[in-house]
């Protein structure tokens, strides 16, 4: 639906930050995610304010053992990422 920030190199100006809280508003958002090398800053203020369920994300893998069960295990996580914000959610 959106995000925060559009790089690891820029912070979301105040306008942005207004089109997000529209976004949660209109479209009635109850999970969003972070990620897991990455402070929640914006995203968990949002989350606080508007009573929305948190879930992170480790989209490279970051907190994972290098080795052949890698990308297995980071898809799984990701999953279980998912279900997890989606039932705290409901």
């Amino acid at each position: 639906m959106g995000s925060v920030a559009l790089s690891d190199d820029s912070e979301p100006g105040a306008a942005h930050v207004q089109e997000l809280q529209a976004l949660v508003a209109e479209e009635d958002v109850t999970c969003v995610f972070g990620e897991a090398d990455r402070p929640l800053g914006i995203i968990g203020q949002m989350a606080e304010m508007n009573g929305i369920a948190v879930g992170i994300l480790d989209p490279l893998g970051v907190k994972l053992a290098v080795g052949p069960e890698l990308y297995p295990s980071l898809i799984r996580d990701m999953g279980r990422a998912f279900a997890t914000c989606s039932a705290q959610s409901s």
